[in-house]
């Protein structure tokens, strides 16, 4: 009987309770607080307000030198388009981004103290965050934050 060859019940045991140690750390490292699924999703979030943040600029750019471009080499123009380019970032704005579908909801609105345009998005699903961006006309920086949605 020494020569029979086979798993003995000890080393089967042994086994499987390193393969439920493996599994129970892979599930973990999948679904905990700082899992695999956890990150991915967060990563999700970020590239969204990354990609929010890219479009305001852009449309904010774009809008900026538009209203340059119209205000000084457009002779044909009897009135100004807007008193300062805040306003007309302010008024333009909302229509420009609603285009782009990168936002269910977005609004601006014009300081007349400051001559500052403030961008608000809206997020389409509820784990996004609203991203808010100021445009400041004296300096013609735009400064973007992001917080979670209600």
């Amino acid at each position: 009987m020494k020569n029979q060859k086979g798993i003995t019940l000890i080393a089967l045991v042994i086994t499987i309770i390193v393969l439920l140690i493996l599994a129970g750390i892979s599930i973990v490292m999948l679904t905990g607080e700082h899992g695999l699924l956890k990150r991915a999703t967060e990563a999700g979030i970020t590239a969204k307000v990354a990609d929010a943040r890219e479009q305001v600029s852009l449309a904010v750019n774009d809008l900026v030198s538009g209203y340059y471009e119209e205000k000084y080499t457009n002779t044909a123009a009897t009135t100004p388009i807007s008193e300062s380019v805040g306003e007309y970032v302010a008024k333009t704005l909302p229509d420009e981004l609603k285009k782009d579908q990168y936002s269910s909801y977005a609004s601006a609105t014009y300081d007349e103290t400051t001559k500052d345009a403030t961008i608000t998005l809206v997020p389409k699903d509820k784990n996004g965050k609203t991203l808010t961006a100021v445009y400041h006309s004296a300096t013609g920086k735009l400064d973007t934050f992001a917080a979670p949605a209600d």
